[in-house]
């Protein structure tokens, strides 16, 4: 969840759709008056999708981030923003070679700094952490950080920033149980 002014929120998540369909995206605002559902798009061919985290620089520049998986249900990172205009789905990289990709959190220090962090893999416990930036003109992999060990993998689950050039990032490493992981710790 991320507020623009105490009468500007947004949140996002995801709903069973019912069916077939397995999870979909949900945005949702709060605009003083109760909160609402938002149409936001899912990407074509998609099974299911998940937005996780959500991160605004101003009324109208709103980024959402997640993931979304096709009839194989592994699939590639989900980036959307709002310009003040409604959602769209924006070109998002994923890693050669990785069949799941998922962006966890996003945060922005300025509108040509965003960072967005996740994980990507080959299966869920065999997964390198993931850092995406935008500068303003479109999203890059940052860092793809190979796993620590053969039978763990790493997921950087929260991400921050206080301001251009300082960034963190958190989330767990080396260990397929979540009992034996590590803290993974990232910073720019």
């Amino acid at each position: 969840m991320t507020c623009v002014s105490a009468d500007d929120c947004w949140a996002v998540g995801d709903y069973y759709a019912g069916g077939d369909n397995d999870n979909q995206g949900l945005t949702e605002q709060y605009t003083g008056q109760g909160w609402s559902v938002v149409s936001s798009p899912a990407p074509p061919g998609s099974v299911e999708s998940s937005l996780t985290g959500i991160a605004c620089v101003g009324a109208d520049d709103c980024w959402a981030v997640g993931g979304w998986g096709d009839v194989n249900y592994g699939g590639p990172t989900l980036i959307e923003q709002d310009t003040g205009s409604g959602w769209s789905i924006v070109p998002s990289p994923v890693p050669p070679g990785s069949t799941q990709s998922v962006l966890n959190s996003v945060s922005c220090a300025s509108a040509t700094d965003c960072w967005a962090v996740g994980f990507s893999g080959q299966e869920t416990f065999n997964t390198a952490a993931l850092i995406e930036q935008d500068t303003g003109v479109g999203w890059t992999i940052v860092s793809d950080i190979a796993p620590t060990g053969n039978a763990g993998g790493e997921d950087l689950s929260g991400m921050t920033c206080m301001n251009t050039g300082h960034c963190v990032a958190v989330g767990y490493g080396g260990a397929v149980s979540g009992s034996n992981a590590d803290t993974l710790i990232e910073g720019a």
